[in-house]
C-alpha cells in the first residue's frame, strides 16, 4: 500500500464530509501502522478524531485521542480525552468515581466540589478509606481546607474518617458474609478494602477469588483489580491487568488511560 496515496484518499473523503469512509480508511491505515510497530501520523489521528466526533462515535474518538496521547503526549490531547469521558453518555453512574480518579491522576481536577463529590461516591460505594485517601489528596493540593467552605469540608472529613475506621473494624465479618454469597461482588469490595487497609497480598487474593466466582461487571472488577495492584506498587501486574479490560461503557477507555499513565513510553517507535 502507498501511504501517501492512502492519506490522500482519507483526506478526500474527509473534505467531502464522508466521515464513515474516512473512518474506515484511517482505521485500516492506523491498524497497519500498529502491526508494523510504527506510530500513526498525528494528522491521521486528528482526522480520525474529528471524523468520529462529527459522527458522534464517542468510542472511536476516544480511541483516537488515546493514540494521540500515547504517541504525541500533549496536555491538550489528555484534556480532550478526559472531556470525552466526562461527556460520554454511555458511562454509567458506577464509573463516575473511576472517571474522577483518572482525571485526578492526570492533573485535571482543581475544584473543591469535585474532591467532595468523589469522596462521597467512594463512601457510598463502600470504600471509605479510598474516599479518605482522595480527600487527603485534596488537602495536600490545598484545594480543600481553604476559605468559607473549609468547616464543611472538615465535617465531611471527620465523617469519612469514622466510616473508614468502622469499615476496618467490620472487615473480618464482612469477609465471612461475602465468602458465602453466590456472586463475588461483595467479596471484591472486601478485597479492595483489605488492600486499602494495608494487607496487599490477602486483599488482591480476595479480589481474584471474587472475579473467578463471578461478578456483575467483570470489566469494572478488572479495572479495580488493576488499580489495587497499582496502589501496592505492582506496576507491571497492574498494566497487564488493565490491558484485559474491555467493554464499551467507558471501562476500556479508563483502563487504557491508566495504562498510558503507568507506561513510560509508547509501544511503537516513530521511524
Amino acid at each position: 500500500a502507498n501511504p501517501t496515496k492512502d492519506t490522500w484518499l482519507a483526506q478526500s473523503y474527509y473534505w467531502q464530509k464522508d466521515y464513515p469512509k474516512t473512518i474506515r480508511v484511517l482505521k485500516a491505515q492506523i491498524d497497519a501502522a500498529g502491526k508494523a510497530k510504527k506510530a500513526p501520523t498525528e494528522a491521521q489521528l486528528q482526522m480520525l478524531a474529528a471524523s468520529a466526533t462529527a459522527q458522534k462515535d464517542s468510542t472511536t474518538s476516544t480511541h483516537a485521542y488515546v493514540l494521540l496521547a500515547t504517541y504525541y503526549p500533549k496536555k491538550e490531547y489528555w484534556d480532550l480525552l478526559l472531556h470525552e469521558l466526562i461527556v460520554n453518555a454511555k458511562i454509567p453512574p458506577t464509573l463516575q468515581l473511576d472517571v474522577y480518579r483518572i482525571r485526578l491522576a492526570a492533573g485535571n481536577i482543581s475544584q473543591a466540589r469535585e474532591f467532595m463529590d468523589m469522596t462521597e461516591i467512594a463512601v457510598q460505594a463502600g470504600l471509605p478509606q479510598l474516599g479518605l485517601d482522595l480527600m487527603n489528596q485534596g488537602y495536600a493540593a490545598k484545594v480543600l481546607g481553604q476559605g468559607a467552605e473549609a468547616p464543611r469540608q472538615a465535617r465531611l472529613k471527620a465523617m469519612v474518617e469514622k466510616a473508614a475506621a468502622d469499615k476496618k473494624a467490620a472487615l473480618a465479618s464482612d469477609e465471612a458474609t461475602a465468602v458465602k454469597e453466590k456472586t463475588g461482588d461483595d467479596l471484591l469490595n472486601v478485597g479492595y478494602n483489605t488492600v486499602l487497609y494495608g494487607d496487599a497480598d490477602k486483599g488482591l487474593g480476595l479480589m481474584q477469588q471474587a472475579i473467578t466466582k463471578g461478578v456483575n461487571d467483570v470489566n469494572l472488577a478488572r479495572l479495580h483489580y488493576g488499580l489495587a495492584q497499582m496502589q501496592v506498587g505492582k506496576k507491571a501486574d497492574a498494566i497487564a491487568t488493565l490491558k484485559t479490560v474491555e467493554g464499551d461503557n467507558g471501562t476500556h477507555d479508563i483502563a487504557q488511560l491508566w495504562v498510558l499513565k503507568l507506561s513510560p513510553q509508547p509501544v511503537a517507535t516513530k521511524k
